[in-house]
């Protein structure tokens, strides 16, 4: 009630409670009123410091005020299709296939010029900040941190590395054949899942987002209907 602002009772403005233009007043909201002659059988009765009696009266409920919600927080942004192709070809390049990933590949019928094709890589446990750094050195922090899978570190000096699990990194790709995200059939998921997309999600940065896996094919330049399957790790 201290905090509201007060005006006093004129003859453009009289008290709401008995109708007279003085001695009494009315809260800016108009909500509360302190009539200094009668209670009106509602109002309640108190004593102000000098020990004049006055009936303070609640005139309407006080209006709702609307609580501002909470911005949306903005997604990190995602590099463009023509970038992310670029990065992750360069990262892929910086990449060994082991030879476990490539008679597992083999085991799965594919040939040494689909596998070489394909692009199929290992995304090993360590020396991922080497592998980042290259990354960051070619193409800048800018553009890294648009790149799912890329993340800068919170350490002093700051350092780069790449997220995800170890295992087989398999392209996947738009309709153009542009590599837009990567999946990793991990080596041991352990209680997560066995197929994951490369993501900075965790760290603060992109993710990859709903990708359609168009694998590469000669069928599909030659106009020959294709088939719709769910899930792009094999890309057969």
């Amino acid at each position: 009630m201290s905090s509201l602002g007060w005006r006093e009772a004129s003859e453009e403005s009289p008290c709401p409670v008995c109708g007279k233009p003085d001695w009494c007043s009315v809260s800016d909201d108009e909500v509360w009123a302190v009539c200094k002659r009668k209670g009106d059988g509602r109002g309640e009765h108190k004593v102000d410091a000098s020990g004049t009696p006055y009936w303070l009266h609640k005139l309407k409920e006080p209006p709702v005020k609307s609580v501002p919600k909470d911005e949306p927080s903005k997604a990190p942004e995602r590099a463009d299709p023509k970038t992310l192709d670029r990065v992750y070809k360069a990262l892929l390049d910086q990449l060994p296939l082991s030879h476990a990933h490539r008679q597992d590949l083999h085991r799965r019928g594919l040939s040494e010029v689909e596998i070489k094709r394909r692009g199929y890589r290992t995304l090993p446990l360590r020396d991922r900040e080497e592998l980042a750094a290259t990354m960051v050195e070619r193409y800048g922090p800018a553009v890294c941190s648009k790149v799912p899978g890329l993340y800068e570190k919170e350490s002093n000096p700051a350092r780069w590395s790449i997220a995800g699990a170890a295992g087989v990194l398999i392209p996947v790709r738009d309709i153009d054949g542009r590599i837009i995200a990567f999946k990793v059939r991990a080596d041991d998921p352990g209680e997560g899942p066995k197929y994951s997309y490369l993501s900075s999600s965790k760290h603060g940065g992109p993710g990859p987002g709903s990708q359609v896996h168009v694998p590469l094919s000669e069928d599909l330049d030659r106009g020959i209907t294709a088939r719709l399957t769910e899930g792009g790790s094999r890309q057969t």
